[in-house]
């Protein structure tokens, strides 16, 4: 999401929410990671968490701003996968 600081400057915003505590994992896309770390100065990754199944109690969150690569312990989950071209089928 496109947003502002107060003092106009360009923020970007990125929400993630589970269920459970904060410390659970949570999936990042290739191009999520990318654009973190392409706009390191402005991205902010905001992680809400313990959010009620009622939905009658507001769930709790923290920020996470900058590079993501360089704050996280991240490991690949999704691959490609691509025949070769003189791969036998």
């Amino acid at each position: 999401m496109k947003s502002f600081y107060p003092n106009g400057s360009l923020k970007y915003i990125e929400v993630k929410t589970t269920w459970g505590h904060g410390n659970l994992p949570f999936f990042l896309s290739q191009n999520e990671m990318k654009f973190s770390k392409e706009n390191k100065n402005q991205y902010v990754l905001v992680r809400v968490y313990d959010l009620p199944r009622n939905g009658h109690v507001p769930g709790k969150f923290y920020e996470i701003k900058g590079d993501l690569s360089q704050q996280l312990d991240i490991s690949p989950q999704t691959y490609v996968a691509r025949f070769d071209k003189g791969a036998k089928k």
